[in-house]
């Protein structure tokens, strides 16, 4: 093999790092070793560029005076990249730098924020990957264990996920053959006890965090290791849980009891299929009119908000529950005077009504049920009514067809059900907003100072149309 031609003070050790010793009389060494994580000629590459930077920034430094040029960047931790990124680097948009300060706070109670991060390799954040994928399990057993009944048969199930912990336990000490052995029992018990897979975005976010906190810090300092090829856990099958009509009634019946807005938040979503945090966003500003008096709740644009939001036509159901709603907060007008107003109609905080939907399900014991899971019941409502998979898209904001999928069985039993000359099923009956003709096309005012909004929103109007022609 031809030998490597390197600069001088530049030295390759047997496991590809790269030693690089500058020395200027009257001051001390700086020396800084740079890691190869793959063996390339592309990442060799990289690494020598990344090496010859760093000398010339150095022999700069020390030439202008500053002896502590060697030590300052090889100081640098995980932990304070990670607060550098909090300080200057995190998105603009609130939610998201809430839920980003959240997750460099968990990792800094960590061991890994105190390594130097010019250290750092891919086996590193793997372990801390695995790390994370153990602490998930852990917590889901647990929650398992507590929630088991105080029965012979829930005794027994506490039994047998106390043995699951241990196993796991176990198996991240063993190698070989028993780690194999080891794990084929987890599985086993596992798949007896209902244990699915580890939450994928869980994980997935908290490395993407590390990941960029790493490409940030790189831009003033040198030496920061680029680590990329990190893998992930597989995704989980996308959740089709809907509330039983016992469920939902018990819902809505005892939800008062907990908070007096949640039985409305819970008829909004089932009926509009809006996520939480749109629901708390809504105000009665947002119903805009459509042809013939009929309304549809349309948010206006956001650059802090992420997810693409539909446009839902505002229905019997959904206008009763708007008006009871704003009774309940203290304003009671019909619905046309309401949206003539600006009334927040869940003047309360995610976090309150989060604590009572949690209450709510642990008291009434209905188990394996999250609020988003009544969007999904919304969603596969309508295409229960008839409505093709783009209709639905255009009501509910989901941004591809892929992400509808899940509910492609109704539509697809609705067409056989056609087919054979059957009814398919419908949700119960609902009179529409208004008994007048069919709408026109014209848009109001509001609408038409946008030609998008006004194409959108003709669109609902037809949607309305067929709803209505489908309930009767």
């Amino acid at each position: 093999m031809k030998k490597e031609k390197l600069p001088r003070g530049f030295w390759r050790a047997p496991n590809g790092s790269l030693r690089v010793l500058i020395r200027i009389k009257g001051f001390p060494a700086a020396v800084r070793t740079f890691k190869l994580h793959a063996d390339t000629v592309s990442d060799r590459k990289r690494q020598l560029v990344e090496a010859e930077l760093w000398a010339a920034e150095a022999r700069r430094k020390l030439y202008g005076g500053d002896a502590a040029v060697a030590s300052a960047d090889r100081a640098m931790t995980l932990g304070d990249a990670l607060r550098l990124y909090a300080r200057e680097g995190l998105s603009s948009r609130p939610a998201n730098r809430r839920k980003d300060t959240l997750r460099i706070e968990a990792v800094l109670r960590d061991e890994i924020a105190s390594r130097r991060i010019a250290s750092l390799t891919l086996p590193d954040l793997a372990a801390y990957r695995d790390l994370l994928i153990h602490r998930d399990f852990e917590r889901r057993i647990r929650a398992a264990i507590e929630a088991a009944e105080q029965s012979q048969e829930g005794r027994a199930r506490q039994t047998r996920l106390r043995l699951l912990l241990a196993l796991r336990r176990e198996a991240r000490r063993a190698d070989g053959e028993a780690s194999g052995n080891l794990r084929r029992q987890i599985a086993r018990i596992e798949s007896e006890e209902g244990i699915g897979p580890v939450a994928r975005t869980t994980i997935s976010n908290r490395m993407q965090l590390i990941n960029r906190a790493m490409k940030f810090a790189a831009q003033t300092n040198h030496g920061v290791p680029l680590i990329a090829g990190l893998s992930m856990p597989a995704s989980s099958p996308g959740r089709t849980r809907r509330p039983s009509a016992d469920e939902l009634e018990a819902l809505l019946s005892q939800g008062a009891v907990e908070h007096p807005l949640l039985p409305f938040l819970i008829r909004l979503a089932v009926t509009t299929g809006l996520r939480r945090e749109r629901l708390l966003e809504l105000r009665t500003s947002h119903l805009q009119d459509l042809s013939d008096g009929r309304k549809a709740i349309v948010f206006p644009p956001s650059a802090g908000r992420r997810k693409r939001t539909g446009i839902i036509p505002v229905t019997s159901e959904v206008e009763r529950t708007i008006m009871e709603t704003a009774a309940q907060v203290g304003v009671r007008a019909p619905l046309h005077q309401l949206a003539a107003m600006d009334v927040a109609l869940f003047p309360v905080s995610g976090n309150v009504l989060g604590h009572a939907w949690r209450a709510l399900l642990h008291r009434l014991g209905i188990a394996d049920l999250r609020f988003h899971d009544l969007r999904h019941e919304a969603t596969s409502r309508l295409f229960e009514r008839g409505l093709s998979a783009a209709e639905v898209m255009s009501i509910t904001g989901h941004s591809t067809s892929e992400m509808v999928d899940r509910y492609s069985h109704y539509s697809s039993a609705l067409v056989l059900d056609r087919l054979e000359g059957r009814e398919g099923p419908k949700s119960p009956p609902e009179k529409s907003v208004s008994d007048k003709p069919k709408m026109g096309a014209r848009i109001n005012s509001v609408a038409g100072k946008s030609p998008e909004a006004a194409a959108l929103i003709e669109d609902i109007s037809r949607l309305l149309e067929r709803l209505a022609a489908l309930h009767g």
